[in-house]
C-alpha cells in the first residue's frame, strides 16, 4: 500500500496551557475484582480567568467507588487542575461551552492515563477508566 501525502492538521482552537494533579489516590482492594460493578463520579468546576475571558481554569475530580460487599478492584480519587486557552476565532458566545466541554475532556484524558499507568503496576492489573460524554457541560450543568 502506498502512503498518501499527509495534510497539514491545524492546531485545536482549545489549547491546554498547563495541568497538574492536586490529589492522587488509587487503591487496589484485596478482595476486589475487575468483574464487579463500580461507580464513577466526576466533580467539575470551571471558571474564566479574571484577566482574560478566553483563558479558563478547569478543576476535575474523579471518584471511583463500589459496593463494599462486592468490591471493584480499585477505588480512589484523582483531582487535576488545568488551564486552557480558547482561540480568538471562536465566537464569544461559544467560549464558555467550548471551554467547559473541551477543557474537562482534556483533563479527563490525563486522569485516565494516570489511573491506567498506576493500575498497570497494581495487584489486579491494568484498568482504563471508561470514556465519558461531557457534552451536557456545554449548558453549564
Amino acid at each position: 500500500m502506498k502512503a498518501k501525502p499527509q495534510k497539514t492538521i491545524p492546531p485545536s482552537p482549545v489549547q491546554l496551557r498547563s495541568s497538574h494533579f492536586k490529589e492522587i489516590e488509587v487503591n487496589a482492594l484485596e478482595e476486589g475484582s475487575l468483574e464487579n460493578p463500580f461507580s464513577l463520579t466526576p466533580r467539575v468546576e470551571t471558571a474564566p480567568s479574571v484577566d482574560h475571558d478566553r483563558i479558563w481554569r478547569i478543576d476535575l475530580t474523579v471518584t471511583i467507588q463500589s459496593d463494599p460487599e462486592n468490591p471493584f478492584a480499585y477505588n480512589g480519587k484523582v483531582r487535576a487542575i488545568g488551564i486552557i486557552e480558547i482561540h480568538p476565532d471562536i465566537d464569544a458566545s461559544q467560549v464558555a461551552p467550548f471551554a467547559r466541554v473541551n477543557g474537562v475532556t482534556l483533563l479527563y484524558g490525563i486522569i485516565r492515563e494516570l489511573v491506567h499507568t498506576l493500575t498497570a503496576r497494581s495487584e489486579h492489573g491494568e484498568w482504563i477508566l471508561p470514556t465519558l460524554d461531557f457534552r451536557d457541560l456545554a449548558t453549564g450543568e
